[in-house]
């Protein structure tokens, strides 16, 4: 399994190179913050279609990484022709005229970009499972932060070799990165994962471009594999209880509350994670005047914090569950939103850093688990497409709107308000369980504590009483400064 690590790596190296640097490559080419939003922000609209849609195909058709093949040879493509085609006509183009074009080009770029990490999560996920019986799922982040190892290295490197070099440099970097993740890719799906322990019977089918030539038997039947996977299956599913079983519930059923709140969470902590993951290095340039090494030594501060929750993620997961988890990460960007605006310069900012490799980890790892273990595994690549299009939907409103209260209001109003508005939204989710006690009196249902959702173990009372003190605390300090 060490494979699905160097995987992750690859594709997280090759992906730095198309990253948070783009910002600063736009506002080069004269266009201003709200355009710079937009064209960032289609992205995650484009991935809230692309990537259940070729989720679907590829749990349909059982070619997961035949699909991956295809998207990321598209998308070396066209990410190239962006790059390339701009500085190649700028001159004759005005900016509206230059954003168009870019606008065209960066839809493309982003339908094939969009279902690569779904499916890369589902892939991993099947093998685990069939190596480590069906809790294999929790192990993922010990997979996955072999990403964050290539998202830092890879940040670093373009952020060295763009003051060293100039922006010429990204064309060869992107091109091998690319082609050494789609050749990764194809070896993975030539020569399978391993083979299943004694005790880890799966039902996923093998992950490889052929799975004909699989000496594990699947408990799903060809009938199975056929059914239906669309987007409202799906969520019907994910709606019912742990472990795909979908049957009817009450409209306002206290279990399906938890669900949708969770999801609302998960939505619009990617909005308020798009203010840094798409306009960050605008604030770093233009308010802080940081040097492009500066914006990638950032990214290598997050990664150092998140390594370690993302190999410790079984244990985390055991010990707070997802729903702590959650709160964690989100109380984690609050903190780190206000820190950006009291910062003098970049390396003050550095200080704040480390609050997102715990944001994006704990999230991260709250969010996979929380889907993988509410549906079948048939159709894991459904469901990670299924969260991949949650954020991309909030990362979507997210960064459209940050581009424009960067440009109207400023730095500081755009991250003391993403602080403000996603500590309401914590606070709302840890209500949600008097919410469920209230409901439960109104509906006549016997007992308490959070239905439905068993896998998500809860820590002792006096662990919520201190998080929500914390948040308290936090959100007053926040709506403060």
């Amino acid at each position: 399994m060490q494979r699905a690590g160097l995987l992750f790596g690859l594709y997280f190296f090759f992906i730095a190179f198309r990253g948070r640097f783009m910002a600063l490559y736009y506002e080069e080419n004269g266009l201003s913050d709200s355009q710079i939003g937009t064209l960032l922000g289609v992205a995650s609209l484009i991935q809230l279609f692309a990537a259940p849609f070729a989720s679907k195909i590829a749990d349909r058709y059982n070619s997961h990484a035949l699909v991956s093949l295809v998207c990321n040879g598209a998308t070396i493509v066209f990410f190239l022709a962006q790059i390339i085609a701009l500085p190649s006509v700028s001159p004759m183009l005005s900016r509206d005229q230059r954003f168009a074009l870019l606008f065209v080009l960066r839809c493309f770029d982003s339908a094939f970009i969009a279902p690569t990490y779904p499916l890369l999560t589902a892939m991993c996920i099947a093998a685990l499972r069939r190596e480590h019986g069906e809790c294999g799922h929790t192990k993922f982040g010990q997979k996955r932060l072999w990403g964050a190892v290539g998202w830092a290295v890879g940040s670093l490197m373009l952020g060295l070799l763009l003051d060293l070099a100039g922006a010429w440099i990204v064309h060869p970097c992107v091109l091998i990165s690319g082609l050494g993740f789609v050749i990764a890719l194809y070896i993975w799906a030539e020569n399978p994962n391993p083979k299943p322990s004694a005790n880890a019977k799966s039902g996923y089918a093998t992950v490889r471009v052929d799975s004909g030539d699989s000496d594990e038997p699947s408990d799903a039947s060809d009938e199975e594999n056929n059914e239906d996977v669309s987007f409202l299956a799906v969520l019907r599913i994910l709606l019912g209880p742990p472990g795909g079983d979908a049957e009817p519930k009450p409209k306002a059923s206290p279990a399906r509350l938890k669900v949708l709140l969770f999801l609302v969470l998960t939505f619009l902590l990617g909005a308020v994670m798009s203010t840094v993951e798409n306009l960050l290095f605008l604030f770093f340039g233009d308010d802080l005047h940081a040097s492009n090494f500066v914006c990638g030594l950032s990214v290598v501060v997050t990664v150092v914090f998140e390594i370690p929750i993302l190999a410790y993620a079984p244990r985390l997961l055991e010990l707070a569950g997802t729903t702590n988890l959650m709160i964690v990460a989100t109380t984690a960007f609050a903190i780190r939103g206000v820190g950006y605006t009291l910062a003098s310069n970049g390396y003050w900012v550095l200080l704040c850093e480390p609050l997102h490799g715990v944001t994006y980890a704990c999230a991260h790892t709250a969010s996979v688990a929380f889907f993988a273990e509410r549906m079948p595994q048939r159709l894991e690549a459904s469901a990670q497409g299924i969260l991949s299009s949650l954020t991309g939907m909030g990362m979507f409103v997210g960064t459209i709107a940050g581009g424009f209260v960067l440009d109207a209001f400023g730095s500081a109003v755009l991250y003391r308000g993403a602080a403000v508005l996603i500590m309401v939204a914590t606070s709302a989710f840890m209500l949600s369980d008097q919410i469920e006690v209230a409901m439960r009196r109104c509906l006549g249902v016997a007992g308490g504590g959070v239905t439905g959702l068993g896998a998500y173990k809860r820590v002792p009372s006096h662990t919520d009483d201190f998080v929500t003190l914390t948040l308290a605390l936090i959100l007053t300090l926040t709506l403060t400064l």
